[in-house]
């Protein structure tokens, strides 16, 4: 290959396999087949995160289980395991 290959970037490549036998030049047989190679993806981009904030305000009677913050992160890889959103709770004490 000349070039990396890339699942983001390119899915499937089409080619064209050529066999040829040692006979002399009058004699010589050759033979060709399609092979279609599916570039599999692997786990090599990070998730990138939505806005986070720098600072949360929480009140202190705040009652366990309350919502303090969402963030949205993605993932360009196929199958990632980033489940949409990462809900904050507050814990109880």
């Amino acid at each position: 290959m000349a070039a990396v290959l890339d699942a983001e970037t390119l899915t499937s490549l089409d080619l064209t396999v050529a066999a040829t036998d040692h006979a002399n030049r009058a004699s010589r047989k050759r033979q060709t087949v399609p092979v279609r190679i599916n570039v599999i993806d692997c786990n090599d981009n990070a998730p990138v995160f939505g806005h986070v904030p720098s600072v949360v305000e929480l009140a202190e009677n705040s009652p366990a289980g309350s919502m303090v913050f969402d963030v949205d992160a993605e993932d360009v890889d196929s199958g990632s395991p980033v489940m949409g959103k990462l809900k904050i709770r507050r814990a109880g004490n």
